[in-house]
């Protein structure tokens, strides 16, 4: 369903919201399930197609990886690749930014894509890599940016040094993230900032919630949709 869904629209929105939390008993990730996308009429009327079962967390063995923004087919299939060519977490990461731009640069001269002007100059990808590494947490966010001055697509690095963090629509969670009403037990704590999110951008967030946890010695699914793994 997905696979048609994305080639009747490439430019398919993978908004969404990612948030991790880093814990001395592992790493917890957890994403919602929306994606959806535009199309709009020569008359210029949008009509919006969305779906709510899309897997925007990934175990490749022990690489993990979530994904937000355009294009996430191709993000995922070039972050898959990379984690399965393995090596350290660097390694991945610069061999999943090579694979991608180049797969996206062709893809653009070949006229496969369409970059509206709302994405220029914006992170329209970006991939978080996460797991352990020397008995250490590792979290490695790679995106592109759309130049605003052309069309060129360039690599851009993000960094997280918080224990809590997120990617995406994180309105809601900035606003709440230290509230004390929310609840301390990791897993419900995600799945209460991601419904908060939820409320604040219903079109662009949506779906069930995987939680994914990620220690030295492995993972574990805490939530998930069975297609989902």
């Amino acid at each position: 369903m997905l696979a048609i869904f994305m080639l009747l629209f490439h430019q398919l929105y993978a908004q969404t919201t990612v948030i991790w939390v880093v814990t001395d008993t592992g790493i917890f990730v957890g994403a919602d399930s929306r994606a959806f996308a535009k199309k709009t009429s020569n008359l210029g009327n949008v009509k919006i197609f969305k779906t709510d079962s899309v897997c925007k967390i990934v175990n490749v063995g022990k690489y993990n990886f979530a994904i937000v923004g355009y294009f996430p087919d191709v993000v995922r299939h070039k972050a898959i690749e990379a984690c399965k060519k393995g090596g350290t977490f660097s390694e991945v990461g610069a061999f999943f930014r090579k694979i991608f731009l180049d797969s996206m640069i062709d893809g653009s001269a070949k006229g496969n894509f369409d970059y509206p002007d709302s994405i220029k100059g914006m992170a329209y990808s970006i991939v978080t890599f996460f797991g352990y590494e020397n008995d250490s947490a590792k979290i490695l966010m790679l995106g592109t940016d759309f130049v605003k001055s052309g069309d060129d697509i360039v690599p851009k690095h993000y960094s997280s040094r918080k224990n809590l963090d997120g990617i995406g629509k994180t309105s809601a969670i900035t606003r709440y993230l230290n509230h004390n009403y929310l609840d301390k037990h990791t897993q419900n704590r995600i799945n209460k900032l991601i419904e908060l999110q939820k409320g604040d951008t219903p079109l662009e967030v949506g779906g069930p919630v995987d939680i994914l946890k990620v220690t030295k010695d492995g993972h574990t699914w805490l939530q998930n949709k069975d297609h989902c793994y």
